[in-house]
């Protein structure tokens, strides 16, 4: 193992998309007509616990993304997975579509996740890691490199009320799961601890 203490996840939407798309349809193959595996293969969309369980799956480093291997002393193919030993306070998630698939797949997110059951059981036995969304930032533009981010906080105090920051325009924003796509593309997603104890990292 190779441990490392960070506190986000970045998560390769178009990977997750065809991971979920190929494992689909291996399960149900023989049950799906060529209509229905067209309308699965066109879903430009993932659901956020698709990138938790894409990461519970080694990774094939091969081509130009081989490991050095220390035994071998030299680069080999190798199967990478990423674990999450301790789950931190503060959990932040990347939505990171490249560079040329931007818009091409979309995120639906829920104001609460439960990741226990991602959870490696054998350093974090009976832990439970569930989460409350808090913060969103979003990006309008054609491209990575260019466009405007506006960020959604949600107040810590009792009314809860989400906030929408877009520059020096400052708004309340009502039912903010669903309105949120139309201020442009979830692009980092910001979870905290429902009981606020954890101070461990991924």
């Amino acid at each position: 193992y190779l441990f490392q203490t960070s506190y986000f996840l970045i998560f390769p939407l178009e990977e997750i998309r065809n991971y979920r798309n190929n494992k689909f349809m291996k399960m149900n193959s023989n049950i799906m007509t060529p209509n229905m595996m067209t309308d699965i293969l066109s879903n430009n969309r993932v659901f956020i616990m698709d990138c938790f369980e894409y990461y519970q799956n080694p990774i094939l480093m091969k081509e130009e993304n081989q490991i050095y291997c220390n035994v071998c002393k030299k680069k080999c193919d190798s199967n990478y997975r990423t674990k999450i030993f301790f789950p931190p306070k503060i959990m932040i998630l990347i939505l990171d579509r490249g560079k040329d698939i931007k818009y091409n797949v979309g995120i639906d997110f829920i104001p609460s996740i439960d990741i226990t059951q991602y959870i490696d059981k054998n350093y974090a036995n009976g832990v439970k890691a569930e989460y409350d969304l808090y913060a969103v930032l979003t990006h309008i533009g054609e491209g990575s490199k260019s466009g405007h981010y506006i960020a959604f906080c949600k107040s810590h105090d009792y009314t809860k009320k989400w906030v929408c920051y877009n520059d020096d325009n400052v708004s309340e924003i009502i039912d903010f799961i669903s309105q949120v796509h139309n201020y442009g593309l979830p692009y980092i997603l910001f979870y905290e601890s429902i009981d606020g104890k954890y101070n461990f990292v991924f």
